[in-house]
């Protein structure tokens, strides 16, 4: 059973097309019994999120205790850790700030500006994808900054990194 209390640290692993595994780790506000269910109801989002955008098989998760989700490799080819989205954020009031990589991610669930800014993912209007705008409503929702368990984070910026 996870602690109680305190800033906690969460986490989602995918496993790639080749076997190698590699993790999501961001930091969520303190778990307490009241917070508790509310916590599983935006893990569970954040989790259907980032399905969506991944060609990777979910392998595991943890918020205090590591839970085996799956050790099936994905079928997909092109689900490798080494294509990531990088995911730019900062503190709502602070603005701070951070950064995190999402790996196995699926570049065609996304749009993209146009160049010179091509690798800069669309993140909101009609030119975002119902994936990209499910994702940044669910990290928003249950992430906070590594320094600060009850700030909130904004993501203002995705890219491709190769």
């Amino acid at each position: 059973m996870p602690r109680i209390g305190g800033r906690q640290g969460i986490s989602v692993q995918f496993l790639d097309f080749s076997g190698e595994r590699k993790s999501v780790l961001l930091f969520a506000n303190e778990i307490t019994a009241l917070s508790i269910a509310g916590f599983l109801t935006d893990f569970g989002a954040l989790q259907t999120a980032l399905d969506a955008v991944t060609l990777g098989t979910r392998s595991g998760q943890s918020w205090g205790e590591q839970t085996v989700v799956s050790n099936t490799r994905p079928l997909a080819k092109d689900a490798q850790i080494e294509t990531e989205m990088l995911v730019l954020a900062q503190g709502l009031t602070s603005q701070a700030p951070y950064s995190f990589r999402i790996p196995t991610v699926d570049y065609t669930v996304f749009n993209y500006a146009s160049p010179p800014s091509g690798d800069s993912v669309i993140l909101s209007g009609a030119g975002a994808s119902a994936q990209t705008i499910a994702l940044i409503t669910a990290l928003q929702t249950v992430a906070k900054m590594p320094d600060d368990e009850t700030e909130p984070i904004v993501i203002v910026g995705m890219r491709v990194v190769r």
